[in-house]
This record gives C-alpha cells, sequence and structure tokens, in this order.
C-alpha cells in the first residue's frame, strides 16, 4: 500500500461562521478524498464581528484538519484603501495559516481560481509546491464576466496549474474557451449515498415538489414561484417546499402579491445533509431552474434518491437525455415551466434504477481513487 501523501486544500469558497453553507460541497469532497490522503484545510474570511485583527479557528472534523482565520475588515471610508488593505490582510492570512501546518504538502490541491490560485501561484514560486485546481465557478463560461485584468490573472493561474479539472463537460468547455490547450479532465462532483439512496415514498394525492438554492438571481427562485402560482390555479393538490440559507424577503413579497396560499408552499430555512436527504426523498420532483450551472449538486442528490427532476438542461445534465432524469425546461422559460410541472405527475420514471445509476455515477470512492492518480501523478518531487 502507498504511504498517504500531505493534501494542503486551498479554495475560494468554504463553510465558516460567517456563512455556514458557501462551499458545502467542496468540504464533503474534502472528507471523501481523506479515505486515502492527509487533507489540510486552510481558509480565510474577513469579519466585521472581531476585536483582533487575526483570529485561528482549528478543528479536526471527520479526518480533516481544518484552519480558518478570520480578518477584521477594513472599513477607512475610502473604497479604493478598503481593497488594498483587505486584500493585504487576506494575503497575510493565508501565509500564517501556511506557516503553522505541521507537515509540508506533497501537494496543493485549490478549487475555484478566483482569488485562491494567486495563493496557489505564489507556493508554487517561493516553495516550489505543484498545485492541482478543481473548478466549479459557473461565472467563468463568460471572459465578458471579468475585466482585463482579472482575465489576465485568470488565465495565467490556469496555465500553471499542473492538472485541472472541472466538474461537468459543460464547465470543460467553457474553460478551454479560455485557452484551448488547457489539460483538462473532468470528475463530476461527489454524492454522499449514505445519505442519497432510494426509498419507497409514501402515497399522498398531493404532488410534492422541492427547490433547494441559494436564491440567488442564477437560480432564478421567483420564475420558480411564478410558474407554481399557475400550477396551482390549474391544480390545488400541488405543494412546493423551498428549503435555502438565503434571503427570503423577495420571495416571500412575491408569494403574497400573487396570493399563492399558504398550505400549498413551505419556505424552510437551513437544514442539515441528512434533513435535506429526507427532503428529497419524501417529494415526488426535484425542481430547479437555473440559468446556468457548472454541475448542480442538488439535482445529483436528488437522482440518487430516485426523486425525478424538473430542470434546465445546464451542468452535467448537458450529458443526459430528458427521459434519463425526468423532464427538461427552456432556460427563463416560465410558460414552459407551468407546461413541464403539469406534465410531471404522469412522467414514466423508473425510481429505483435511476438511484442506482446515479449512485455510481457520483460515488465517492470511485471518484476519490481517480483524485488519488492524480495526486501522485503530480506531487512536488
Amino acid at each position: 500500500m502507498s504511504p498517504r501523501l500531505n493534501i494542503l486544500f486551498i479554495t475560494s469558497w468554504f463553510p465558516n461562521k460567517t456563512n455556514i453553507t458557501v462551499g458545502n460541497f467542496i468540504k464533503r469532497h474534502a472528507q471523501a478524498l481523506s479515505t486515502h490522503s492527509n487533507i489540510s484545510i486552510i481558509f480565510v474570511s474577513k469579519s466585521s464581528n472581531i476585536k483582533s485583527r487575526f483570529i485561528l479557528e482549528e478543528e479536526i472534523q471527520e479526518n480533516l484538519s481544518i484552519s480558518i482565520m478570520y480578518y477584521k475588515k477594513v472599513n477607512s471610508g475610502f473604497s479604493l484603501l478598503n481593497k488594498l488593505l483587505n486584500s493585504y490582510f487576506h494575503f497575510k492570512a493565508y501565509c500564517l495559516l501556511f506557516k503553522q501546518l505541521k507537515n509540508k504538502p506533497d501537494l496543493v490541491h485549490a478549487n475555484i481560481v478566483w482569488p485562491i490560485g494567486l495563493f496557489a501561484i505564489w507556493l508554487k514560486i517561493k516553495y516550489k509546491l505543484n498545485f492541482i485546481l478543481t473548478e466549479h465557478w459557473s461565472a467563468l463560461s463568460k471572459r465578458s464576466n471579468f475585466n482585463p485584468f482579472k482575465r489576465w490573472i485568470i488565465s495565467k493561474i490556469f496555465k500553471h496549474a499542473h492538472q485541472i479539472i472541472t466538474v461537468s463537460e459543460s464547465l470543460k468547455e467553457d474553460l478551454l474557451k479560455w485557452n484551448s490547450n488547457l489539460d483538462i479532465l473532468v470528475i463530476s462532483n461527489i454524492v454522499n449515498t449514505d445519505y442519497f439512496f432510494f426509498q419507497e415514498k409514501t402515497e399522498n394525492n398531493i404532488f410534492r415538489w422541492i427547490h433547494i438554492s441559494s436564491l440567488s438571481d442564477i437560480k432564478n427562485g421567483e420564475g420558480i414561484i411564478r410558474a407554481f402560482q399557475k400550477l396551482v390555479l390549474f391544480d390545488k393538490k400541488n405543494h412546493l417546499n423551498i428549503i435555502s440559507n438565503g434571503d427570503f424577503s423577495q420571495i416571500k413579497q412575491l408569494i403574497s402579491k400573487l396570493n399563492i396560499p399558504k398550505r400549498n408552499i413551505n419556505l424552510q430555512g437551513i437544514s442539515s445533509h441528512l434533513e435535506i436527504a429526507k427532503l428529497l426523498k419524501d417529494s415526488d420532483a426535484c425542481i430547479q431552474f437555473s440559468k446556468n450551472e457548472t454541475f448542480g449538486i442538488v439535482t445529483a442528490e436528488a437522482l440518487c434518491c430516485g426523486t425525478p427532476i424538473l430542470s434546465t438542461q445546464v451542468g452535467f445534465l448537458t450529458e443526459f437525455k430528458e427521459n434519463e432524469v425526468g423532464l427538461f425546461v427552456k432556460n427563463e422559460d416560465e410558460n414552459d415551466l407551468f407546461e413541464k410541472m403539469k406534465m410531471m405527475r404522469n412522467t414514466d420514471f423508473n425510481k429505483k434504477i435511476s438511484s442506482q445509476k446515479f449512485s455510481k455515477l457520483f460515488n465517492s470512492k470511485k471518484n476519490s481513487e481517480l483524485y488519488s492518480e492524480i495526486y501522485r501523478r503530480n506531487i512536488t518531487k
């Protein structure tokens, strides 16, 4: 058996006390990879609620060594000065975290190119540490989303990575638009099938929908609400459960404006991984109306539960036909969403076979073994 490698995980997104759900899929990914490697995670976040310049929090959690440093947010009254000083303290905090590592890494595993890729390049130059990059960010689908300077920096980071991994073929195609010579592998995100597995649903004459997202604009939650209002007018035997860590204020206003009865809709805040799995198993369909996705972890989790999806064909769904997953809806077309919602109850979908198929596809053991091979090919000699 090969000795366990020491891998340093650095990431632009990670759950922390400022935002406890951001990048939670990256944490789950790291947990899966910790079965074959020693994973140390360092992450930096600014905070307005601390008195010291830096505060360090450390813990060992499910084989992960996690170190999070918070720095006091600068608010001088001058926006340019604020940006410069916050960037300085952000970088300094990462340097402090790196220096307190007990074991020198064999390899750096960076996640989400901006801004953490800058620190990955610095580690490569100063400490001769190779780094690989796993990319999840939907903003990279358009270079025009970034100013010329940031485009140049991101291109340099891609060029310096020893290996780039994307979570879907569609994201790979997006990255190749940045540089057609990039060496990119596709390895899907991981679903914890100890939680997300098939379970027979109880019979119910109410069709139970579930939507799980941050409620950001790209997730198009308001479009779902407007289509659902039409559905309830057509057939009252429908219920929508919305789960989010986001801001419900606009959604609540829209629900009130459209006079959607309270018995037909429920808004629920942050839920545990186990609770989300139970909600997906109890639902008749998972509805996602995203304008864009690089992967779509909620959709993958639903399919592993055998719950059909009604979704725009984004992320990993571009690699599948409609009858394999449920129904597809045209991007930003609320009338099409309403029509497909009417059809969903009578859509032929083998839930058990779907669960078996997608559980194998997103299996943590298989995908973590692929990463283990990549680690060993790219370790710092």
